[in-house]
């Protein structure tokens, strides 16, 4: 997801809430603005962490990524599930994993969710990393609530693109 999204989310519950509980709207609009502006500043942080891979290309296991790909400049170069739903064949982990290495593409991303075998085919053959990554909040350890699981995401991705960690 893209983080940015959940500003547009918070504000949007925030006038919910509002127009249910009139008492306390100026509650929620003040726990809104106070979630804008650590978002803002944690954009901030996670944008400058992740400039220098800006146009980088990586490898998820499912298209949903996208989101986030956008907002930090990353390419999908493809995906370890061909069609939605549809496990990879031995024969397009081949093929996907040589692309890869021809284009230099060493990162594969997927979820727990997600079964690991596929992904770390791919980043072996292709003499990169397969990492598991949380889209959503608890979905890995240390991923407790939105800005841990972005800053647990973006220091995982910018690890394994750098090369320095990520991973199995």
């Amino acid at each position: 997801a893209d983080p940015k999204n959940l500003e547009i989310v918070a504000h949007h519950l925030a006038e919910v809430f509002s127009n249910l509980d009139a008492a306390n709207a100026a509650e929620y609009a003040a726990n809104a603005k106070a979630f804008q502006e650590r978002m803002e500043a944690s954009l901030e942080k996670w944008q400058k962490e992740m400039a220098p891979y800006k146009g980088a290309s990586i490898v998820p296991y499912h298209p949903n990524f996208i989101y986030f790909a956008d907002r930090f400049g990353l390419k999908l170069f493809g995906t370890v599930e061909p069609k939605p739903g549809i496990p990879p064949s031995p024969h397009y982990v081949n093929d996907l994993a040589e692309s890869m290495k021809k284009a230099g593409v060493r990162v594969v991303l997927y979820q727990p969710y997600y079964n690991a075998d596929p992904n770390n085919e791919v980043a072996k053959r292709a003499g990169g990393t397969a990492l598991e990554i949380a889209t959503e909040v608890g979905g890995l350890p240390g991923t407790d609530d939105v800005f841990s699981k972005f800053d647990t995401l973006v220091s995982s991705i910018a690890g394994a693109l750098a090369g320095t960690s990520g991973g199995k």
